[in-house]
């Protein structure tokens, strides 16, 4: 794990980013948050973060990869690029650790599917599994610092919570596994069958110096 020495670093990235064209339409204060976030996973605290402030084209990404390779402490950076909507900067060295331990038993898989009379605990989700195992893994193998996937995959809602560390991963079930937008669908009640959820807010602050 890198340690964030100075404010500079984070500086560093959002002149990056102020210089790549899906950023301009965004607020400085945005940019600006999206480069702490960006710092946070390059530093190794986190694995991964999902970029939710703009839909990045793969060629948007691949740039943004690029020019984030020119700092040394984003070298460990690798982005998982889906769909053209969906976009997550990881840190590569925690990301394969996370690969490696996907079968320990450290994260909850809970059913969410509205055609039951409640939430269900379940051991994995197998879509999930198959990916980890067959494609991202040999991903993270090669030379590449850029994995595409299209079209979005049927399980991405169980993807989201496992890249992003969620304790408890949500998955439900669909008729059609290749069509990701019935994962997605409106459900015709409360898939959580009424079950009231916590929701927690964590806040970090940075200061001129680290």
């Amino acid at each position: 794990m890198q340690s964030i020495n100075s404010w500079n670093i984070v500086k560093d990235i959002t002149h990056i980013l102020s210089a790549l064209k899906f950023t301009k339409l965004l607020r400085r204060k945005t940019v600006s948050s999206l480069a702490k976030d960006i710092a946070i996973v390059a530093a190794g605290i986190r694995v991964a973060h999902l970029v939710d402030v703009a839909y990045l084209k793969r060629e948007e990404a691949s740039e943004l990869q690029h020019q984030l390779q020119s700092l040394p402490i984003c070298q460990p950076l690798y982005i998982i690029h889906i769909g053209n909507e969906y976009t997550f900067i990881c840190h590569r060295h925690l990301l394969e650790h996370q690969v490696i331990h996907c079968d320990d038993y450290s994260r909850y898989y809970v059913c969410i599917d509205e055609a039951l009379r409640g939430p269900t605990l379940q051991s994995f989700c197998t879509p999930l599994a198959q990916f980890i195992h067959h494609q991202l893994k040999p991903a993270l193998s090669g030379p590449d610092n850029l994995l595409t996937i299209d079209p979005i995959p049927s399980f991405m809602i169980s993807l989201t919570g496992w890249l992003l560390e969620y304790p408890v991963i949500y998955v439900q079930s669909v008729a059609d596994k290749e069509d990701a937008s019935l994962e997605w669908r409106p459900a015709s009640g409360n898939s959580l069958s009424g079950v009231p959820l916590t929701v927690v807010t964590v806040g970090i602050g940075f200061g001129q110096e680290r």
